[in-house]
């Protein structure tokens, strides 16, 4: 062999050489186990400590899946309700400052971890770290570059584990020194961030939970929160599961819910025997010993399911905390911001369609909307049973006694009025700014005239028999 080749030779062995040792060092952080029961704060919804005295109205925002196109029109509604205003004089405040519940799934996880995490430095931070930012660089970097081959090479650290570290440096990360964990999220208090990713063993939907990392004996708060985003956004195929190990054995600390063995007796065709039969799977070690999770959006797209189930628990089966924040609350509203675009409206104008990827849009776009349709339907239909449930109990106690209204806003996309051509910007992780400006701008102006949120501007601060509520909901 010639001496340039075998410099050549040494030189490809030696870059090889520094990519294994490189990627040996590297290691995604697993979900640590449960020391003790978490007796007073952590990261659940019956966890954070709510003001009393702003518990007038519990206050659900959820944000949908659909890539930077979605995160952008979700940026613009929350502009607006930053701006809308509830209650009057001194208690005057933001809608956005009242939330109780922001919840993400897909590309509306970048929102509500992004606000989670930065609060009132998101408005000014978001736009320009995160959405302007060219992420498919980052992607076609993980297969085009040989310095960032690691998940090649190591089986501790996957595709999605390089996006995590992109997701942190953009949102998560204070300098060099800090990745953000759910012990930061506990310590900036509510609203509660609910990211939600699906469990391929059980095809539901995974909440970011104390709650839910109970059933897993693990600890939430040492979690990282770009972790928690990079499962929310692992589509399948193009990016790696996000894995949890299930630590549950007989010595955990933490007992199983007493609800779930009452679940399972319910009847089959149930709400409660399906979320018992889930959560069985996690407190049962016979189920497996792993997690995998990949895109919430498979689950649900619209980030409003991982809450259903919540809901629809028996009332006994709820929280304290929550059981009190119910009983002093007047209104309850959920607030769905959709960024799923329409579907491609030339479909039913040209006597031939078979470009293969128009095609495959059409038809995931079309399920994804179908099944969004009934998770509306759903959430429309379980949140007016809530109401009508809470009235009748408190009308039972007090005649006298004040009701609770629910109101279920759908800010969608789809609405504005310039769909057809917001539909043409890709649902990827690169945006132009000219496209992300019309987003923002479409989500500001559909979150400001949805007409049940006005409605629940409007009615704040009204009272309501419980008993009248009660009786027009069954009437």
């Amino acid at each position: 062999m010639t001496l340039p080749g075998r410099l050549l030779r040494l030189a490809a062995s030696g870059i090889t050489g520094l990519l294994l040792s490189a990627c040996a060092s590297l290691s995604a952080k697993d979900n640590d186990p449960l020391i003790g029961p978490k007796t007073d704060d952590f990261y659940a919804l019956d966890g954070l400590h709510a003001e009393p005295e702003n518990d007038e109205a519990i206050i659900v925002i959820a944000f949908s899946g659909g890539g930077k196109r979605s995160s952008a029109f979700g940026f613009g509604a929350m502009e607006a309700f930053q701006r809308v205003m509830i209650g009057g004089g001194a208690r005057a405040r933001s809608l956005l400052s009242d939330a109780d519940v922001i919840s993400g799934v897909s590309g509306g996880s970048f929102v509500a971890a992004g606000y989670g995490y930065q609060r009132a430095e998101f408005f000014t931070k978001f736009r320009k770290r995160f959405l302007e930012h060219d992420l498919e660089a980052d992607i076609y970097g993980l297969f085009l570059l040989p310095w960032r081959w690691d998940w090649l090479f190591n089986a501790q650290w996957g595709r999605n584990d390089e996006m995590a570290r992109v997701y942190g440096r953009l949102l998560f990360r204070d300098g060099d020194a800090h990745e953000a964990t759910y012990a930061d999220l506990q310590r900036l208090g509510r609203p509660f961030i609910a990211i939600q990713a699906t469990d391929l063993a059980t095809s539901d939907t995974f909440l970011f939970s104390q709650t839910t990392f109970d059933l897993i004996c693990s600890d939430l708060a040492t979690f990282p929160l770009a972790r928690a985003v990079a499962a929310s956004n692992a589509f399948p195929g193009l990016f790696s599961p996000v894995t949890l190990i299930n630590r549950r054995t007989e010595a955990c600390p933490v007992a199983v819910p007493h609800w779930i063995e009452e679940g399972l007796k319910a009847p089959p065709v149930s709400r409660l025997r399906f979320q018992a039969k889930t959560a069985h799977h996690y407190v049962n070690p016979d189920d497996g010993a792993y997690v995998h999770l990949v895109d919430g959006g498979v689950a649900d797209n619209l980030a409003l399911r991982g809450l259903y189930d919540f809901v629809g628990r028996p009332d006994d089966a709820r929280p304290l905390r929550v059981r009190e924040a119910i009983a002093r609350a007047r209104r309850i509203i959920f607030i769905s911001v959709d960024g799923q675009a329409v579907n491609d409206p030339e479909i039913g104008r040209v006597p031939v369609f078979d470009d293969f990827f128009r095609v495959l849009d059409a038809v995931t776009s079309g399920a994804i909307d179908r099944l969004n349709y009934e998770t509306l339907l759903a959430g429309d239909a379980l949140l007016t049973e809530f109401a009508a449930a809470i009235n009748a109990r408190r009308c039972a106690a007090d005649p006298d006694a004040e009701g609770v209204q629910a109101y279920f806003a759908h800010v969608a996309l789809k609405d504005a009025s310039n769909a057809d051509d917001l539909k043409n910007i890709p649902t990827g992780l690169t945006i132009g700014s000219a496209d992300i400006e019309r987003l923002i701008e479409a989500g500001r102006n559909q979150a400001d005239s949805n007409a049940e949120i006005g409605r629940f501007v409007r009615e704040f601060g009204m009272r309501r028999n419980a008993c009248e509520a009660a009786g027009s909901v069954t009437q």
